[in-house]
């Protein structure tokens, strides 16, 4: 199992108030607390709850940061959270299954926030993303977040 840390830098005004359309950058870090994997979204801004394909969410993926190879992008799903990730050639390379509870945030219901990854084939699982809400009721102005990364199997990453 391989395990990585996300750390998000974001605003603490849009988190609040624009939420899931809000501009963020996510440093993927390995073990050494080195940055090797950058995603990148910008502000969106959508009258439709992201029902319509202009409103589906879109990311650019960095590796290495500063290097476009790829991006995340929302698929059209009525249960859940569900992302493609997609190599420089639009080709799928990977599936994010989020959860399907609609409680989210640091005051949510407290259901699991799970995402699980999955291979080229949809079905095959191939690790997991935790997100994980600060313990502290209080907003911060430093990572709202903190996400987990544990792959069963191992990826050869050149940085």
């Amino acid at each position: 199992m391989y395990s990585f840390y996300i750390k998000q830098e974001s605003d603490l005004f849009e988190r609040i108030f624009c939420t899931n359309g809000r501009e963020f950058t996510m440093h993927v870090l390995d073990n050494h607390s080195r940055e090797f994997i950058r995603v990148h979204r910008k502000f969106q801004r959508c009258s439709v709850r992201g029902s319509c394909e202009g409103c589906m969410q879109e990311a650019f993926v960095e590796c290495p940061p500063g290097q476009i190879i790829g991006t995340v992008q929302q698929e059209d799903s009525g249960s859940g959270m569900n992302y493609v990730i997609k190599n420089v050639n639009n080709t799928p390379m990977l599936t994010i299954m989020g959860p399907s509870c609609i409680c989210n945030g640091a005051y949510s219901c407290g259901c699991e926030n799970k995402y699980i990854l999955l291979g080229t084939d949809r079905t095959t699982e191939i690790g997991v993303i935790d997100k994980k809400y600060p313990e502290s009721t209080r907003f911060s102005s430093a990572n709202p977040v903190a996400f987990t990364v544990n792959c069963k199997y191992k990826n050869n990453f050149s940085y």
